[in-house]
């Protein structure tokens, strides 16, 4: 996963750190490329279990809800 802000902040907690990729550095995109090649069923099992919490923590209407927020916020400061 591309270690992004909105991705880092999501994932505090999952032990994620191994699999985080620069998004601008393809050396290191590469490097986790392969790493997930050869590790399969880890990088499984730890990127599952942030993909089941978000879908238990983020219903449509959160989700929904979220949009309205950040999509409000862009029309105040325009």
């Amino acid at each position: 996963m591309g270690a992004i802000p909105q991705v880092l902040e999501m994932s505090t907690g999952f032990d994620l750190d191994d699999i985080f990729f620069d998004p601008y550095n393809v050396i290191d995109i590469v490097n986790k490329i392969e790493y997930g090649i050869n590790n399969k069923e880890i990088l499984f099992e730890k990127e599952n279990r942030l993909y089941q919490w978000m879908l238990q923590e983020y219903s449509m209407e959160k989700v929904g809800a979220l949009y309205v927020q950040a999509f409000s916020y862009a029309i105040e400061k325009k």
